[in-house]
Formats: structure tokens, sequence, C-alpha cells
């Protein structure tokens, strides 16, 4: 067991210096109290040690089977394997749980409908987890209730299920995963699946995604070369470290296996969006790594929010969207909340880019702009309202998809003009690119000044046709 009796500095990050300088600001802006505690803990030891000593007393009066740090979250199971509690708990929630799922599957149908409207399909994987895969390895009490709670949900076939009713295509990769679990798919210490485990479920993911029409794939899965190395996976001690303990549990051993793959040449009109939570982590890896997707052509996107930005751009890419979560997940509001927040940023289709200006007054175009919007291929009218304009600004050419469907010419015209543009649209999305010739836009502009700008333009707006 080692003592440290030294402060830590986080890898990456500089010395504290301590700010013996004292003001009531800084002080109840909490900079005061965060300076002292950063050079307290990189500069005094002992604080950590005891720590862990308390965290290893605990889990000694409780023989090991529970843990007083990371929120207590963290049991041992058979051959000290640790699991998170929230991986093993879902599967006896029942009227609480149903109400969740029920509202999740729903927002998915929405979901899938609103890009749908777009042309993106939209797929659902159901990922395996480790309290999942090993149940024989779960602490005895769990264990019992396991065997005996006559609640006990199986979640993962209640999703297949339902969706599968509503044609949403769907795959477990919980049960394909359980029929051929490879050694070292989950380790003791960590939570993810390793790219071990995520290798094993790649023919039956290939064969949805072309099952699915999602692309055409060459993968040679069969040959490939065994190698050892030390990171062939993500957070491999992770529930290890999180538990701060002095204890008798070993790590990893030096070494283990990964795949290194010989594959055939993509096909590189294959794209896909994979958002979910940590887990699409490993799903990504491996696809990569075997060839199925170029890095270029397949987005990735774990644990995040998206905004517009993000929407857009998975829409201009024009690739079916996988939704890959884990069971605590598709047993909370997550997925609910992750969808609802897409649909109703796409419930406002327009999105204007970073050169226009907004104030009170409307939107400043300078020399040049772009909008883009969503649109399910219908012709629509653009409208919207010159006020103002500089005496250099002589035209404003429109341009729709690198076509130019407009030019106002704006010399000796009185303002404010009202002008209507009618548009054929693609399905998806669109930008509307706005020219003023003759305009002169400043090198920086810091407050928006409508002399300084070409055009002061107001109630931009798109009405499609309804066919």
């Amino acid at each position: 067991m080692s003592i440290s009796i030294k402060g830590k500095i986080p890898y990456g990050e500089p010395p504290v210096t301590l700010n013996v300088s004292f003001t009531l600001k800084d002080f109840f802006n909490k900079k005061h109290q965060i300076n002292l505690e950063s050079f307290r803990n990189q500069n005094f030891g002992f604080r950590n040690t005891l720590v862990r000593i308390k965290n290893s007393l605990y889990s000694s009066v409780n023989f090991g089977i529970h843990h007083y740090s990371f929120y207590r979250q963290i049991v041992t199971g058979e051959g000290n394997y640790l699991f998170q509690k929230n991986f093993i708990s879902p599967n006896f929630c029942t009227s609480k749980c149903r109400k969740i799922v029920d509202q999740n599957i729903q927002t998915i149908k929405e979901f899938k409908k609103k890009l749908g409207e777009y042309g993106v399909p939209v797929a659902v994987i159901l990922l395996p987890d480790k309290a999942s895969q090993l149940r024989s390895f779960w602490p005895f009490l769990w264990k019992l209730q396991d065997k005996y709670n006559p609640l006990k949900v199986n979640w993962h076939d209640y999703y297949e299920t339902e969706l599968r009713k509503s044609e949403v295509p769907i795959l477990n990769l919980q049960d394909c995963l359980a029929y051929n679990l490879p050694p070292f798919s989950f380790l003791p210490s960590g939570e993810h699946w390793t790219l071990i485990g995520a290798d094993a479920t790649l023919p039956t993911l290939t064969f949805f995604l072309s099952e699915n029409k999602f692309g055409i794939f060459n993968v040679e899965p069969s040959d490939k070369k065994l190698y050892f190395s030390m990171m062939a996976l993500h957070a491999e001690t992770d529930l290890y470290d999180l538990l701060n303990e002095y204890n008798i549990y070993q790590k990893l051993p030096s070494h283990y296996p990964y795949y290194d793959y010989s594959f055939m040449e993509p096909n590189l009109a294959n794209r896909l969006v994979l958002y979910g939570d940590s887990y699409t982590n490993q799903l990504n890896s491996v696809l990569l790594a075997s060839g199925t997707y170029i890095q270029d052509h397949l987005l990735h996107f774990e644990n995040k929010k998206l905004n517009k930005d993000d929407l857009f751009n998975i829409l201009r890419f024009r690739a079916p969207v996988i939704l890959a979560y884990t069971l605590p997940n598709l047993t909370s509001s997550r997925v609910k909340d992750d969808l609802t927040s897409m649909i109703a940023i796409l419930n406002d289709p327009i999105l204007f880019d970073s050169n226009w200006i907004k104030d009170n007054h409307g939107l400043y175009l300078p020399s040049k702009a772009k909008l883009s919007f969503l649109s399910n291929g219908n012709q629509a009218v653009l409208s919207f309202k010159i006020h103002k304009k500089i005496k250099t600004a002589s035209n404003l050419v429109v341009y729709l998809n690198k076509i130019k469907v407009s030019e106002v010419n704006l010399l000796n015209k009185p303002l404010p003009m009202s002008v209507e543009i009618e548009i054929k649209t693609n399905r998806g999305v669109n930008d509307l690119e706005f020219y003023a010739t003759g305009a002169t836009t400043p090198v920086h502009l810091t407050i928006p000044d409508w002399r300084k700008m070409s055009l002061l333009i107001n109630d931009i707006g798109l009405t499609f046709n309804e066919y």
C-alpha cells in the first residue's frame, strides 16, 4: 500500500500560486476559495490517503460488497467483478419504468417521422452492457432477485417488439453478443465493453445495415490477425479507479488480445451517423478499424446535446441516423430528452450563418451571407423587406443551392422594398446565398451599424406550397 505524502498536480494543469490578496468580490464569487483549495490539493499530502482509507474501511465492514465512493453506486460481484447498480436495477423496475419507456418509444417514432420528411432514415440499436451480459457474476442479493422476482422485465425485448410494430428498424446487439461472448469482452475493473466485444457483433451489424439498404459492405471479418495491446479498449479500469480504495482488486493484465483487420476496399458511398451514449465509442472504433466506414463518412456523437448547426450538418450529410443506447438510458428519460430537443430544433427550419448581424432593427447583411432551411421538396416563396442600404450597394443577387434565382436592382429604388422570389427546393437542407454587389464590408465590426453594412433586411419568411 503506497501512501502519498505530496500533493497532486493533475496532468496538463499548471502549478497553482496562492493568491494572498483578499477581496470581498473574490470571496463572494468563490475565486478565493477555489484558489485556496487548488493550492492545498497541489501542495499538501495525505488528504486523498485519508479518503482512500475511509473508503477501504467501509468496504471491509461490508465484506467488499458495498462501496462508499461514487455515490455508493458500485457493487462487487463474483470474481471481484465490479458493476454499477443503475445497470442492474432497471431489470426490476416495472410500472415507473414502463411509463418512461413508452414515452421514449413514442419519441423515437416522432423523431423517425420528422427526419423522414427530409429523406433521412432512422434506426435503433440496443447496445449490450456488462451487467446484462454477465448476470452470473452479479452480487448474491441481486442474483436472488434475478431468480425469484416475478416482476422481472426484459426491456430489450419490449423495445424490439414495440418498435417493430411501427416499422422502426431495430437491432438488439444485447442478444447478439449473449449468443457468442468472447473472452475479454468485459473486464472486471471496467464498465464499458471492449473492442473484442464490439468486433463480435460486427457481422450482425453489417448485415442489419445491408438489410435496411443503409449501404454496401465488403468487410471480410474472418481474415484477422491477433495482437496484444494495453490500449485495445476504452476506460478499462474506470470502475476500479472510481472506488478510490486500498483493496485486493487486481488491475488489468499487462496485455490482452485485439484484432488487426484485413479488409477489402470500403465502399466510399457508405455514410452513417451514430448517436447515443458512451458505449457507441467502441462501436464507432470497430466500424472504422474494420474499414466498414472511412473517418469522413462516419459522424459520431457521444453523450452530446446537438445544436442547430449539428442537426443541419447531419441532414446535409444525407446518411442514415443510428440511435444507440444501453439499458440505464433506455429506461430513463435520456432518450426522450435527447430526441425531443432535436425535434424542437427541427421545428424551426431556418438557420442563419455567422455573417448575419442581428439586432432590434432586423438583420444586417454584409457583402455576402448564407441562410439554410429545411424543405420536403415542395416549391416555396422567399419573401423579405429591404429597409436600408449603403450608397455603394447596387444589386442584391440571391442563389439557391449555387443556382442564381433572383437579382434585385437597388439603384434609385425607394425603400423599404418588399421582395418575393419563387424557388424550387430540394428535399432536406437548402442553402440560400445573398450577395450585395458594390458593397464593402469592414474587416472587424464590433457594434452593428447599418451605414457600414450593405443592407438592413427584415421579415424574412418562407411559404411552402402544399400539394
